[in-house]
């Protein structure tokens, strides 16, 4: 066998009989990867890596029956990754990092069932992460990192259940991670920060696996569940949750799966919120409209008063029960649509009357965190509202004007506000 068309070959090792190649070229950018290496049918490793090649990287080596391993790293090669490179029946390492590459990751690539090691990292591609690539269940390293991939995690990666390296950083990835990916127990590098719309599962379980893995950066992502971890305590503060028959796990910092009456779905979500005859007293919060993965809530048999929330109209909500409380329910049809909706609904029977300007103050007060607002504005006190600071009243005691700048509010600005408050 001979070589042809390699000019630039400084170092040729021969000693397996031309079953490998390694050479360096000259620093120049006329030099390529010769599409005649295509020929070279027993050919078993081509090293390339650190040179200064540039161009494509030529589909005829997809022709290289009997390639087992590919390194074209630390290159300046651009153009697109061949699909070709997907009939490599016997590939064990692909190495196209530190290059310029551009476009998808093929599909093709998860042809190559006796992968070992997949490592694209710093080039310029794009497009999600094919979900085939999730059936190369010999991988022990991806790594995808500082490119500009889009999308979410595919689930189908938890099934790579021999992987050590896993590194996504770096890229536009969205979504959650995965929660199946605690099944991935021989896992020791998993990197995924520079992803800003990326979360991470709020469970115990997640938690857990994660402290198991040796080096991470997942902690710095946000929870998936945020919001919920926003919801909850105003819940507690505003039903005198110290005085709870019981509390287990409330503002402690764990997971919310650990709160006692919390059941979450697998990204830490709130489903169901059990509350009932558990001595909470006082109004409920109108941030439990922010859960909006929950489908039970149980509150009955506790002294609570007031109205339910009209941030609840729109949950999807399955089963509602506040038998045995103070609660009335808001006569708005919007929210009695919805009311009518729920499959298991056990209310008090009592509607509501119309929203006082304080209703509304409090149902503010309660949706924008009011407890952490930046100055003590001595709001829900029994003086008149025109006491309350930021608050502007006429003369008959109605509301006109308010004035809460910079008080570091966070939340949302509940609809009666812009409904009834005659501001």
């Amino acid at each position: 066998m001979r070589v042809r068309e390699l000019p630039t070959i400084r170092c040729l090792t021969t000693s397996y009989g031309y079953h490998t190649i390694r050479h360096r070229i000259a620093s120049d950018d006329k030099y390529r990867v010769p599409p005649e290496l295509g020929n070279l049918s027993a050919l078993e490793e081509l090293h390339l890596y650190a040179n200064e090649l540039s161009g494509p990287i030529p589909p005829e080596l997809g022709s290289l029956a009997n390639l087992e391993r590919l390194t074209l790293s630390n290159n300046r090669l651009s153009g697109p990754i061949p699909p070709e490179l997907g009939d490599l029946a016997v590939l064990v390492q692909l190495n196209l990092s530190d290059n310029e590459l551009t476009g998808p990751i093929p599909p093709e690539l998860g042809n190559l069932s006796r992968l070992d090691q997949l490592a694209l990292s710093y080039n310029r591609l794009t497009g999600a992460i094919p979900p085939v690539l999730g059936s190369l269940v010999r991988l022990r390293d991806l790594k995808l990192e500082a490119n500009q991939l889009t999308g979410q995690i595919p689930p189908e990666l938890v099934s790579l259940t021999r992987l050590y390296w896993l590194y996504l950083r770096w890229n536009q990835l969205s979504g959650p991670v995965p929660p199946g990916i605690v099944r991935m127990e021989r896992l020791g590098r998993f990197y995924v920060s520079g992803n800003e719309s990326l979360c991470r599962p709020g469970t115990s379980i997640f938690a857990a696996w994660l402290e198991g893995i040796e080096r991470q950066d997942a902690d710095r992502l946000s929870s998936c569940n945020e919001i919920d971890k926003t919801a909850l305590p105003a819940l507690y503060q505003s039903t005198g949750g110290s005085g709870w028959t019981r509390s287990d796990g409330w503002l402690a910092g764990g997971a919310l799966d650990q709160w006692y009456g919390v059941v979450t779905d697998s990204l830490g979500r709130v489903t169901t919120l059990d509350l009932a005859r558990n001595g909470l007293s006082g109004r409920l919060a109108s941030s439990l409209g922010l859960l909006d993965q929950m489908t039970e809530l149980r509150i009955g048999g506790n002294d609570l008063s007031g109205r339910l929330p009209s941030s609840l109209a729109g949950l999807p909500i399955r089963e509602l029960h506040y038998a045995d409380t103070g609660l009335c329910a808001p006569t708005e049809e919007r929210f009695q649509e919805w009311l009518k909706s729920i499959p298991s609904h056990e209310g008090t029977g009592r509607a509501c009357p119309p929203l006082s300007d304080h209703d509304i103050l409090v149902a503010l007060y309660d949706a924008t965190g009011g407890p952490d607002w930046e100055w003590p504005l001595d709001w829900l006190t029994d003086a008149p509202l025109g006491q309350w600071a930021g608050v502007d009243v006429d003369h008959l005691g109605r509301v006109v004007g308010l004035n809460l700048s910079f008080q570091q509010m966070a939340g949302t600005i509940p609809s009666e506000l812009g409904t009834h408050l005659p501001v």
